[in-house]
């Protein structure tokens, strides 16, 4: 089903997306965080669970991300302290080809963070609203959501 305007949450621990750590003399790298592999890992059926009903998105975009990481026992800062880009890039990349064909169709992005309710577990919410652009114009759209429905056909 089409959906130009909605919210999905995902009941997965949010964390922040560690940088590109390159391997010995320039051979390939890896994220080099296994709390980021494991997040890949966890994410993938909550995520298309989320958003079974939804064809994916293919104009550009409006996102707000409400992240709420699990609340610790204590602690000295009022709200997480993962910086607020590198927990956005996390997600957005795990809505690539799940929600939206890339997260190049964003336009225009917003994040809070603050902790979940005490005793409650990490999640966090993705809204989105396609934005008003003339695709007949800006033909770029049309073929990028082509070109992903002919490589989503052949697997």
């Amino acid at each position: 089903m089409y959906v130009p305007k909605g919210t999905i949450t995902v009941p997965v621990q949010p964390i922040t997306k560690p940088v590109w750590k390159p391997s010995f003399r320039g051979q390939g790298g890896s994220w080099g965080s296994k709390t980021y592999q494991k997040f890949l890992k966890e994410i993938t059926q909550p995520l298309a669970d989320a958003c079974k009903d939804i064809d994916i998105l293919w104009e550009p975009l409006e996102v707000w991300l409400d992240v709420r990481p699990k609340s610790p026992k204590s602690s000295k800062f009022p709200f997480p302290q993962g910086d607020v880009d590198n927990f956005s890039k996390a997600i957005l990349d795990a809505c690539t080809d799940v929600l939206w064909i890339d997260d190049w169709q964003i336009q225009d992005e917003h994040i809070h963070k603050e902790w979940a309710e005490p005793d409650t577990d990490g999640y966090f919410k993705v809204s989105w609203r396609v934005l008003p652009v003339p695709t007949d114009k800006w033909v770029i759209f049309n073929e990028r959501k082509v070109q992903w429905e002919l490589a989503n056909e052949q697997e």
